[in-house]
């Protein structure tokens, strides 16, 4: 079944993220958090795994991350399933923030 996944623009008031950094659906109305895994690239050149967890009729990514420096950063989440569909998105980050 397909996964829907959708970004955000978010603000960090420090170098230091912590939060949701995108939302998913799945067309498999049976679905689990544990069916899933997602890696986050944190457009700083690292990146590192998301926890997924059940957020109303869907789910929801989210991480912590630290930042060397202020900027804005594009984030992108890959999501797969364990059937073997997968979504991609991007989140605006706002670090610092930079105005």
């Amino acid at each position: 079944a397909p996964i829907a996944a959708t970004g955000f623009n978010l603000i960090a008031k420090t170098t230091k993220f912590s939060g949701t950094v995108a939302t998913f659906t799945d067309g498999n109305p049976f679905g689990v958090a544990g069916d899933y895994s997602a890696a986050i690239f944190w457009g700083d050149g690292k990146s590192s795994v998301g926890t997924v967890t059940a957020a109303g009729a869907g789910f929801k990514v989210a991480s912590t991350h630290t930042y060397g420096k202020k900027g804005k950063f594009v984030v992108t989440i890959s999501i797969r399933d364990t059937g073997g569909s997968t979504a991609t998105t991007t989140t605006n980050l706002n670090v610092g923030p930079v105005k």
